[in-house]
């Protein structure tokens, strides 16, 4: 009969091997290596993953379920949705940066995936995400429908966020780019100009009812020409 699994000791288990794997390096890094630095026999190691891919998938689960704990409760008391757009982008870049090898032991790791699984690891990602990216679109609308953002593909634009936000990170690790400064960047020259509320709203609020007032003025105007009075005509 298999042994129930305990999930904070397999949790705790899977991130120290993790961090054993680090310190040695991905390439070349064998099972027995990762057992001996963890003191514990191969045998007992097996028992929490079979090999090095299944140790990425599992590091995977425990990073994007703590990337989403860190994003919820960046835009958790944020109310306009782009700045919580842009909160979302900077927590994810705030995640990373607090451990700056990560991300490229990560992606090390994926290179060394079991045949096939890498379609599963992005299935993961869309499963993990999708609740965020749909909430995004809807709070992107709503703040449309409400007057706060300018209309727009709400979709493409969380899209857009997105990719930015990948790239950020990816060329931060190849480029040594400023994910961050590259962020709020984006923010300025994309978000921002959505903004549709404060000053802004105020202005083209007194715009509009300038219009209205102008409009109503020319009306009256036109009625009184076109009624005239008895005694104004010379018939």
């Amino acid at each position: 009969m298999a042994r129930p699994v305990d999930e904070e000791k397999h949790e705790a288990v899977v991130l120290a091997a993790f961090e054993a794997l680090r310190a040695r390096g991905v390439v070349g890094v064998s099972m027995a290596e990762i057992a001996s630095d963890l003191g514990m026999g191969r045998s007992a190691l097996y028992w929490y993953f079979k090999g090095l891919p299944e140790l990425f998938e599992h590091v995977l689960e425990i990073v994007l379920e703590r990337q989403g704990i860190a994003i919820a409760n960046a835009v958790a008391e944020v109310e306009h949705p782009l700045d919580a757009l842009a909160a979302w982008m900077r927590a994810t870049v705030g995640f990373y940066r607090a451990d700056p090898d990560l991300l490229a032991v990560l992606l090390q790791l994926w290179a060394t995936a079991r045949p096939g699984s890498k379609d599963e690891t992005l299935a993961t990602f869309r499963e993990r995400f999708a609740p965020l990216f749909e909430g995004a679109v809807a709070e992107l609308q709503r703040g449309v429908a409400q007057g706060q953002v300018a209309a727009c593909d709400a979709a493409a634009v969380v899209d857009l966020c997105a990719a930015t936000l990948d790239g950020a990170l990816v060329h931060g690790l190849v480029r040594g780019i400023d994910a961050a400064a590259l962020v709020e960047a984006f923010v300025t020259a994309v978000l921002e100009p959505l903004r549709r509320d404060g000053a802004a709203q105020v202005e083209e609020a007194a715009q509009v009812e300038e219009a209205v007032q102008v409009r109503a003025a020319v009306d009256i105007s036109r009625r009184s020409v076109e009624k005239k009075p008895d005694w104004m005509s010379w018939d």
